[in-house]
Protein backbone atom coordinates (compact mmCIF):
# COMPACT_ATOMS: atom_id res chain seq x y z
CA UNK A 1 0.00 0.00 0.00
CA UNK A 2 1.26 3.47 -0.83
CA UNK A 3 1.81 5.70 2.17
CA UNK A 4 1.57 9.50 2.36
CA UNK A 5 2.80 11.25 -0.75
CA UNK A 6 3.79 14.90 -0.43
CA UNK A 7 3.68 17.43 -3.27
CA UNK A 8 7.03 18.56 -4.65
CA UNK A 9 7.35 22.27 -5.48
CA UNK A 10 7.59 23.06 -9.16
CA UNK A 11 11.11 22.90 -10.51
CA UNK A 12 12.60 21.06 -7.53
CA UNK A 13 12.58 17.55 -9.03
CA UNK A 14 16.10 16.05 -8.81
CA UNK A 15 17.88 15.41 -12.13
CA UNK A 16 17.37 11.65 -12.10
CA UNK A 17 14.20 11.80 -10.03
CA UNK A 18 15.21 8.54 -8.36
CA UNK A 19 17.39 9.25 -5.33
CA UNK A 20 16.40 7.70 -2.02
CA UNK A 21 17.71 9.49 1.06
CA UNK A 22 18.11 7.40 4.22
CA UNK A 23 18.01 9.81 7.14
CA UNK A 24 20.21 9.36 10.17
CA UNK A 25 21.68 11.28 13.12
CA UNK A 26 25.09 12.89 13.48
CA UNK A 27 26.25 10.16 15.86
CA UNK A 28 25.28 7.47 13.31
CA UNK A 29 26.77 8.94 10.11
CA UNK A 30 26.88 5.54 8.38
CA UNK A 31 23.45 4.41 9.67
CA UNK A 32 22.69 1.78 12.24
CA UNK A 33 23.84 -1.74 11.46
CA UNK A 34 20.35 -2.92 10.50
CA UNK A 35 19.73 0.04 8.20
CA UNK A 36 22.99 -0.57 6.37
CA UNK A 37 21.31 -3.70 4.99
CA UNK A 38 18.61 -1.49 3.47
CA UNK A 39 21.23 0.81 1.97
CA UNK A 40 23.03 -2.15 0.40
CA UNK A 41 19.81 -3.69 -0.93
CA UNK A 42 18.72 -0.42 -2.55
CA UNK A 43 22.10 -0.04 -4.21
CA UNK A 44 21.91 -3.64 -5.43
CA UNK A 45 18.53 -2.82 -6.96
CA UNK A 46 20.15 0.00 -8.93
CA UNK A 47 18.60 2.80 -6.89
CA UNK A 48 20.74 5.87 -6.16
CA UNK A 49 20.83 6.01 -2.37
CA UNK A 50 22.30 8.67 -0.09
CA UNK A 51 22.74 8.83 3.66
CA UNK A 52 21.84 12.23 5.11
CA UNK A 53 22.01 13.59 8.66
CA UNK A 54 18.75 15.29 9.60
CA UNK A 55 20.50 18.16 11.43
CA UNK A 56 22.86 18.90 8.51
CA UNK A 57 21.84 22.32 7.20
CA UNK A 58 23.64 21.72 3.90
CA UNK A 59 21.46 18.80 2.78
CA UNK A 60 19.25 19.51 -0.23
CA UNK A 61 16.18 17.54 0.83
CA UNK A 62 14.33 18.55 -2.33
CA UNK A 63 16.96 16.62 -4.29
CA UNK A 64 15.43 13.32 -3.27
CA UNK A 65 12.62 11.23 -4.68
CA UNK A 66 11.86 10.11 -1.14
CA UNK A 67 13.40 10.57 2.30
CA UNK A 68 13.14 7.67 4.74
CA UNK A 69 13.72 8.33 8.43
CA UNK A 70 15.91 5.57 9.83
CA UNK A 71 18.70 5.85 12.43
CA UNK A 72 17.54 9.18 13.85
CA UNK A 73 18.30 8.12 17.42
CA UNK A 74 18.72 11.63 18.83
CA UNK A 75 15.36 13.19 17.86
CA UNK A 76 14.11 12.96 21.47
CA UNK A 77 16.88 15.32 22.56
CA UNK A 78 15.66 18.01 20.12
CA UNK A 79 11.92 17.36 19.75
CA UNK A 80 10.98 20.93 18.79
CA UNK A 81 13.67 21.05 16.11
CA UNK A 82 12.66 17.61 14.89
CA UNK A 83 9.01 18.68 14.50
CA UNK A 84 10.14 21.69 12.48
CA UNK A 85 12.33 19.44 10.35
CA UNK A 86 9.41 17.10 9.66
CA UNK A 87 7.30 20.02 8.46
CA UNK A 88 10.03 21.61 6.36
CA UNK A 89 11.17 18.42 4.63
CA UNK A 90 7.61 17.21 4.13
CA UNK A 91 6.94 20.37 2.13
CA UNK A 92 9.68 19.74 -0.44
CA UNK A 93 9.75 15.97 -0.88
CA UNK A 94 8.04 12.73 0.10
CA UNK A 95 8.97 11.98 3.70
CA UNK A 96 8.35 8.55 5.18
CA UNK A 97 6.87 7.73 7.43
CA UNK A 98 4.35 10.54 6.74
CA UNK A 99 5.26 13.62 8.81
CA UNK A 100 1.87 13.71 10.52
CA UNK A 101 2.29 10.14 11.78
CA UNK A 102 5.80 10.77 13.04
CA UNK A 103 4.83 14.03 14.75
CA UNK A 104 1.98 12.18 16.49
CA UNK A 105 4.39 9.43 17.55
CA UNK A 106 6.96 11.74 19.18
CA UNK A 107 5.12 12.09 22.51
CA UNK A 108 4.01 8.83 24.04
CA UNK A 109 0.60 10.26 24.81
CA UNK A 110 -0.31 8.48 21.60
CA UNK A 111 -0.63 5.43 23.87
CA UNK A 112 -3.48 7.18 25.70
CA UNK A 113 -5.28 7.69 22.41
CA UNK A 114 -4.78 4.09 21.32
CA UNK A 115 -6.00 2.89 24.72
CA UNK A 116 -9.13 4.99 24.31
CA UNK A 117 -9.72 3.19 21.01
CA UNK A 118 -9.43 -0.19 22.67
CA UNK A 119 -5.74 -1.08 22.46
CA UNK A 120 -4.58 -3.03 25.54
CA UNK A 121 -1.77 -0.81 26.79
CA UNK A 122 0.20 -1.04 30.03
CA UNK A 123 -1.38 0.91 32.90
CA UNK A 124 0.32 4.30 33.04
CA UNK A 125 0.34 7.31 35.36
CA UNK A 126 1.13 10.48 33.44
CA UNK A 127 2.89 13.32 35.26
CA UNK A 128 2.91 16.70 33.57
CA UNK A 129 6.14 18.60 33.06
CA UNK A 130 6.78 21.23 35.71
CA UNK A 131 4.70 19.57 38.42
CA UNK A 132 5.91 17.75 41.53
CA UNK A 133 5.14 14.22 42.67
CA UNK A 134 6.23 11.92 45.48
CA UNK A 135 7.18 8.71 43.71
CA UNK A 136 6.88 6.54 46.84
CA UNK A 137 3.33 7.79 47.46
CA UNK A 138 2.38 7.20 43.83
CA UNK A 139 3.62 3.61 43.90
CA UNK A 140 1.88 2.95 47.23
CA UNK A 141 -1.38 4.40 45.93
CA UNK A 142 -1.26 2.08 42.94
CA UNK A 143 -0.13 -0.92 44.92
CA UNK A 144 3.01 -1.29 42.83
CA UNK A 145 6.06 -2.71 44.59
CA UNK A 146 8.23 -1.66 41.66
CA UNK A 147 7.66 0.73 38.83
CA UNK A 148 9.12 1.81 35.51
CA UNK A 149 9.91 5.51 35.06
CA UNK A 150 10.53 6.96 31.62
CA UNK A 151 10.20 10.27 29.77
CA UNK A 152 7.15 10.76 27.56
CA UNK A 153 9.55 11.80 24.81
CA UNK A 154 12.42 9.34 24.69
CA UNK A 155 14.28 6.75 22.67
CA UNK A 156 16.84 4.02 23.32
CA UNK A 157 15.85 3.73 27.02
CA UNK A 158 17.03 7.31 27.66
CA UNK A 159 16.45 8.23 31.33
CA UNK A 160 14.42 5.06 31.81
CA UNK A 161 14.79 3.07 35.02
CA UNK A 162 13.26 0.48 37.31
CA UNK A 163 12.29 2.11 40.61
CA UNK A 164 10.83 1.10 43.96
CA UNK A 165 9.27 2.79 46.99
CA UNK A 166 11.88 4.69 48.97
CA UNK A 167 14.22 4.78 45.96
CA UNK A 168 15.77 8.24 46.18
CA UNK A 169 17.52 7.79 42.83
CA UNK A 170 14.08 7.16 41.33
CA UNK A 171 12.69 10.32 42.90
CA UNK A 172 15.61 12.34 41.58
CA UNK A 173 15.13 10.82 38.12
CA UNK A 174 11.47 11.85 38.07
CA UNK A 175 12.37 15.39 39.12
CA UNK A 176 15.09 15.56 36.46
CA UNK A 177 12.80 14.39 33.66
CA UNK A 178 10.03 16.78 34.70
CA UNK A 179 12.34 19.69 33.95
CA UNK A 180 12.30 18.64 30.29
CA UNK A 181 9.15 16.70 29.49
CA UNK A 182 6.27 14.71 30.94
CA UNK A 183 6.91 11.51 32.88
CA UNK A 184 5.35 8.08 32.55
CA UNK A 185 5.19 5.71 35.51
CA UNK A 186 4.10 2.12 34.91
CA UNK A 187 4.11 -1.06 36.96
CA UNK A 188 7.37 -2.90 36.41
CA UNK A 189 6.68 -6.09 34.48
CA UNK A 190 9.09 -8.78 35.59
CA UNK A 191 7.90 -10.78 32.60
CA UNK A 192 9.81 -8.37 30.33
CA UNK A 193 12.98 -8.87 32.35
CA UNK A 194 12.49 -12.64 32.10
CA UNK A 195 11.07 -13.06 28.58
CA UNK A 196 11.87 -9.80 26.81
CA UNK A 197 9.51 -8.09 24.36
CA UNK A 198 8.13 -9.24 21.03
CA UNK A 199 8.61 -6.71 18.22
CA UNK A 200 6.37 -7.31 15.22
CA UNK A 201 7.37 -5.51 12.04
CA UNK A 202 4.98 -4.34 9.34
CA UNK A 203 6.04 -3.10 5.90
CA UNK A 204 3.37 -1.08 4.06
CA UNK A 205 0.70 -2.52 6.34
CA UNK A 206 1.77 -6.18 6.04
CA UNK A 207 3.14 -8.00 9.07
CA UNK A 208 6.33 -9.58 7.77
CA UNK A 209 8.25 -10.93 10.75
CA UNK A 210 9.03 -10.51 14.43
CA UNK A 211 11.96 -10.49 16.80
CA UNK A 212 12.25 -11.19 20.49
CA UNK A 213 14.43 -8.59 22.12
CA UNK A 214 15.87 -8.34 25.59
CA UNK A 215 14.92 -5.48 27.89
CA UNK A 216 17.21 -2.49 27.50
CA UNK A 217 17.29 -2.30 31.30
CA UNK A 218 18.99 -5.67 31.58
CA UNK A 219 20.94 -5.80 28.29
CA UNK A 220 22.95 -3.42 26.18
CA UNK A 221 21.25 -1.30 23.53
CA UNK A 222 23.40 -3.08 20.94
CA UNK A 223 21.95 -6.41 22.05
CA UNK A 224 18.36 -5.17 21.88
CA UNK A 225 19.01 -3.84 18.36
CA UNK A 226 20.04 -7.28 17.18
CA UNK A 227 17.20 -9.31 18.66
CA UNK A 228 16.41 -12.96 18.05
CA UNK A 229 14.09 -14.53 15.49
CA UNK A 230 10.56 -15.06 16.78
CA UNK A 231 7.71 -16.98 15.18
CA UNK A 232 4.58 -14.85 15.38
CA UNK A 233 1.75 -16.40 17.39
CA UNK A 234 -1.77 -15.95 16.07
CA UNK A 235 -2.74 -13.97 19.16
CA UNK A 236 0.17 -11.60 18.57
CA UNK A 237 -0.72 -11.25 14.89
CA UNK A 238 -4.33 -10.38 15.65
CA UNK A 239 -3.42 -7.75 18.20
CA UNK A 240 -0.75 -6.14 16.01
CA UNK A 241 -3.16 -6.09 13.05
CA UNK A 242 -5.86 -4.49 15.18
CA UNK A 243 -3.47 -1.81 16.42
CA UNK A 244 -2.30 -0.94 12.90
CA UNK A 245 -5.94 -0.65 11.83
CA UNK A 246 -6.37 2.21 14.32
CA UNK A 247 -3.96 4.42 12.37
CA UNK A 248 -5.39 7.05 10.00
CA UNK A 249 -2.96 6.14 7.23
CA UNK A 250 -0.77 3.20 6.29
CA UNK A 251 2.84 3.66 7.42
CA UNK A 252 5.73 2.50 5.25
CA UNK A 253 7.14 0.76 8.29
CA UNK A 254 5.91 0.13 11.81
CA UNK A 255 7.07 -1.85 14.78
CA UNK A 256 4.57 -3.05 17.33
CA UNK A 257 6.24 -3.91 20.64
CA UNK A 258 4.24 -6.35 22.75
CA UNK A 259 4.79 -7.82 26.20
CA UNK A 260 2.84 -9.99 28.58
CA UNK A 261 1.73 -8.70 31.96
CA UNK A 262 1.91 -10.69 35.17
CA UNK A 263 -1.35 -12.47 34.24
CA UNK A 264 -0.05 -13.48 30.82
CA UNK A 265 -2.13 -10.97 28.86
CA UNK A 266 -0.60 -9.32 25.81
CA UNK A 267 -0.03 -5.58 26.21
CA UNK A 268 1.13 -2.91 23.79
CA UNK A 269 4.39 -1.46 25.02
CA UNK A 270 4.96 0.95 22.13
CA UNK A 271 3.99 1.52 18.52
CA UNK A 272 7.19 2.72 16.86
CA UNK A 273 6.72 4.86 13.74
CA UNK A 274 9.80 7.09 13.70
CA UNK A 275 13.15 5.28 13.89
CA UNK A 276 12.66 1.71 15.07
CA UNK A 277 15.16 -1.00 14.29
CA UNK A 278 13.24 -3.24 11.88
CA UNK A 279 15.32 -6.40 12.41
CA UNK A 280 15.75 -6.74 8.66
CA UNK A 281 18.54 -9.26 9.19
CA UNK A 282 15.89 -11.72 10.33
CA UNK A 283 13.70 -11.41 7.23
CA UNK A 284 15.01 -11.16 3.65
CA UNK A 285 11.36 -10.98 2.60
CA UNK A 286 10.76 -7.84 4.68
CA UNK A 287 13.94 -6.27 3.31
CA UNK A 288 12.91 -6.92 -0.28
CA UNK A 289 9.38 -5.68 0.41
CA UNK A 290 10.77 -2.43 1.79
CA UNK A 291 13.08 -2.04 -1.19
CA UNK A 292 10.18 -2.67 -3.60
CA UNK A 293 8.08 0.00 -1.87
CA UNK A 294 10.89 2.54 -2.11
CA UNK A 295 11.69 1.72 -5.72
CA UNK A 296 8.12 2.67 -6.57
CA UNK A 297 8.83 6.21 -5.31
CA UNK A 298 11.77 6.73 -7.60
CA UNK A 299 9.64 7.67 -10.60
CA UNK A 300 7.17 10.54 -10.77
CA UNK A 301 3.70 9.70 -9.43
CA UNK A 302 0.89 12.20 -10.09
CA UNK A 303 -0.88 13.45 -7.00
CA UNK A 304 -4.09 15.39 -6.51
CA UNK A 305 -4.76 17.78 -3.62
CA UNK A 306 -7.46 17.00 -1.08
CA UNK A 307 -9.67 19.71 0.37
CA UNK A 308 -7.43 20.20 3.39
CA UNK A 309 -4.32 20.62 1.25
CA UNK A 310 -2.90 17.16 1.88
CA UNK A 311 -1.80 15.12 -1.09
CA UNK A 312 -3.37 11.84 -2.14
CA UNK A 313 -1.84 9.52 -4.74
CA UNK A 314 -3.99 8.92 -7.80
CA UNK A 315 -3.07 5.25 -7.85
CA UNK A 316 -4.95 2.50 -6.06
CA UNK A 317 -2.05 2.23 -3.58
CA UNK A 318 -3.23 5.35 -1.78
CA UNK A 319 -3.11 5.98 1.96
CA UNK A 320 -5.96 4.19 3.72
CA UNK A 321 -8.00 5.68 6.51
CA UNK A 322 -9.90 3.88 9.20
Amino acid sequence: MRVGQSARPSGSTPPDGRAVYLVTSADQPTLGEDDQLLQQALAAAGVPVHVAVWTDADVDWAGSAVCVVRSVWDYHLKPTLFRRWLTAVGEVTTLLNPPSLMAWNIHKRYLMQLAALGAPTIETVWITRGTRVALAALLAERGWTEGLVKPAISASAWKTAKVSAGDQDGQRLVEDILQHTDVMVQPYLNTIERDGEISLVAIAGELTHAARRASALTSSIATTRRGDTHTILEEERRLATDILALLPTVPLYARIDLARDERGRLRLGELELIEPVLYLRHSPYALQSLVAELVSYTSAIPVSPTLDGAQTPRSGRGADST
